[in-house]
């Protein structure tokens, strides 16, 4: 079972809160995402869990032009170390 939440909050930039919570196993997911400019938006966050699927502070960003969205975040991932997820997306 998952829970999850998210609370916009009107700052100079806009940001968006998030919480997501997993019951078997429990883990806690906090995050953060600002967008600093028209087409560019930052984010941190961090993860709870076992070890083994990694925890600890993840980061990212997203770009958006037109129809196009890049996102990139980092995260740990236990014994391997850094996981690096990348997207390209479009709307039509």
């Amino acid at each position: 079972m998952r829970f999850g939440g998210a609370y916009k909050k009107n700052l100079k930039f806009p940001t968006l809160i998030s919480f997501d919570t997993n019951l078997s196993p429990f883990y806690v997911a906090l995050g953060i995402e600002s967008a600093l400019f028209p087409i560019f938006s930052a984010r941190l966050g961090y993860v709870s869990g076992p070890a083994k699927e990694g925890s600890g502070l993840t980061a990212g960003f997203g770009i958006i032009h037109h129809s196009l969205s890049f996102d990139y975040a980092i995260r740990p991932y236990g014994d391997l170390g850094l996981s690096h997820y990348i997207s390209l997306s479009t709307k039509f």
